[in-house]
């Protein structure tokens, strides 16, 4: 009786050899392609996991390199900030220099009225002149 029933559940009743064949080999198509899906499944899923990793990387890359670039901008606008200082000193001195050699050029330009004053033998303007020199030579060597 068991034998009967295992007759009547692995062949339905009214179907044929070839049927039952044909059945068989669609089923075996139908897993072969369950079966390459689930590879393709698969490797999408490393490419996947493999796509997610290199983003995590570049990420990371990104953030170090920007991380860098926003030390070497903080580093250029130091010395930027450290030459207008130095350009600043720069133009005083040079002010300053501009400043001296004028009190040096008056001081020549006295002497030189002075002493014509004297080889006119008019002393008193010569005296007057003497002392705008000594002023202006006074003025000269003054430190800055």
């Amino acid at each position: 009786m068991a034998l009967l029933a295992l007759i009547f559940v692995t062949r339905p009743s009214g179907a044929s050899e070839s049927e039952l064949a044909d059945a068989q080999a669609s089923a075996a198509a139908g897993n072969a392609r369950v079966v390459e899906l689930q590879a393709a499944l698969d490797a999408a899923q490393t490419r996947l996991t493999d796509l997610e990793a290199a983003q995590g990387r570049t990420q990371a890359e990104v953030e170090a390199r920007a991380t860098a670039a926003e030390v070497e901008a903080k580093g250029l606008r130091e010395q930027v900030t450290k030459a207008a200082a130095e350009t600043k000193a720069a133009k005083e001195a040079t002010t300053r220099a501009e400043q001296r050699i004028q009190a040096l050029n008056e001081c020549l330009t006295g002497t030189t009225v002075s002493m014509q004053f004297a080889r006119a033998n008019s002393w008193g303007p010569a005296d007057r002149a003497l002392a705008a020199v000594s002023a202006a030579c006074a003025d000269a060597r003054a430190p800055r």
